[in-house]
């Protein structure tokens, strides 16, 4: 005889149930009335636990309580979602996808944890494996540090055997390529150059890439356009700008070209307050000298010395000769002699390293000036 569906169990009915005064109960209905009970133990969970389940427990929507410790062999089936209580409060829940929620009731992905996940172990680390194991990365513990070690990100099965690509230290540093990052950002590299980019796949003026640092207000910045290769860099004791092809490099102010270097060197520039490149020469060198008594340089710029041939006759020498003698000099000089003085080339053809020049006056011809100046310009 089953249960009801309360769990109660009923004998079944026969000549000995109910029992019935001055009628007779036979053997059969006796044994039958034993093999039912017998059958309804057999069939029972006994108080010890002793007997195994060998089918579906049906709880009909209901819930096992009061239960303080229990382990579980084998498989729990759902027909539908199912979840797993404690203190009455929803736990753990799996629905019918077989998303797994810890802390929520509706998983969003196969495990969805709301709360904080917690890894605890000798090494703790967290692996990333592909379909097929072709692909391993892995994020772990740097326990070589005690306290606040730090994290590694690497590829490989595991910290063990695999190779870090970064690490984080306890101050927050990071390293590329090194485990033990010694500045905000250390990029290092065992061999070669060390490389750091910054790229766009553009190719026109309005595609590019920026590397910028900034202290305070100050600020520097490298822009790379998709239409050309530029650079930009410095070290303690100079500061380089430039372009690795034929094209020129160009300075700009308030959006306006205000000066040009060719490939071949020539520079131009605009005249302050105008809009046009022109051309401009640079003076390759200059004196001021006094040419009385004995000679002395004043000031100066790319000229070595000045050698006194005599009255009125000087050379000037180049710290750095000119690339020819094809060059134009400007002279100019004055005597405290109240007559018209000038300066001009001497008969002796100028070289590529040195000039000679000669102080002369209407009345008395060469003569020493007070003041003598010379630019060259090339």
């Amino acid at each position: 005889m089953s249960r009801n569906g309360s769990g109660v169990y009923s004998l079944p009915v026969n000549s000995w149930n109910p029992a019935i005064n001055e009628v007779s109960a036979t053997a059969v209905d006796w044994q039958n009335l034993i093999n039912d009970v017998a059958a309804a133990l057999t069939q029972s969970l006994s108080a010890d636990g002793q007997t195994p389940v060998t089918g579906p427990i049906n709880f009909g929507n209901n819930n096992i309580t009061n239960v303080s410790s229990a382990t579980l062999n084998g498989s729990l089936d759902f027909s539908g979602a199912g979840a797993i209580y404690t203190a009455a409060t929803e736990r753990i829940r799996i629905d019918t996808s077989g998303n797994v929620g810890i802390g929520t009731s509706s998983p969003a992905e196969r495990l969805h944890v709301q709360g904080d996940i917690r890894i605890q172990q000798a090494v703790p680390e967290m692996k990333f494996v592909s379909e097929g194991a072709v692909n391993r990365w892995f994020i772990g513990a740097n326990i070589s540090d005690s306290v606040n070690g730090g994290l590694f990100f690497g590829s490989g099965a595991d910290i063990a055997t695999g190779t870090t690509r970064m690490a984080i230290d306890a101050n927050g540093n990071v390293g590329i390529g090194i485990t033990s990052p010694s500045h905000d950002l250390h990029v290092f590299r065992a061999s070669g150059a060390n490389t750091f980019a910054v790229t766009n796949s553009g190719t026109t003026g309005s595609d590019y890439s920026i590397l910028y640092a900034a202290a305070g207000s100050y600020t520097t910045e490298f822009t790379q356009y998709g239409n050309g290769a530029t650079f930009l860099y410095g070290n303690a004791t100079s500061f380089n700008i430039g372009l690795n092809s034929a094209g020129p490099v160009a300075f700009y102010t308030n959006a306006e070209e205000r000066m040009r270097i060719a490939s071949n060197g020539a520079q131009s520039s605009v005249i302050p307050g105008g809009s046009t490149l022109l051309p401009q020469f640079a003076c390759r060198a200059w004196v001021n000298f006094n040419g009385t008594g004995t000679v002395e340089i004043r000031a100066s710029g790319n000229v070595s010395s000045i050698t006194d041939n005599g009255t009125g006759d000087y050379t000037v020498n180049f710290t750095t000769a000119m690339p020819d003698a094809n060059y134009s000099a400007s002279m100019s000089t004055d005597n405290s002699s109240p007559v018209i003085s000038f300066a001009a080339d001497s008969a002796t053809a100028r070289t590529a390293s040195a000039i000679r020049v000669r102080s002369i006056t209407t009345a008395f011809g060469l003569a020493d000036p007070v003041q003598f100046n010379v630019a060259i310009f090339r």
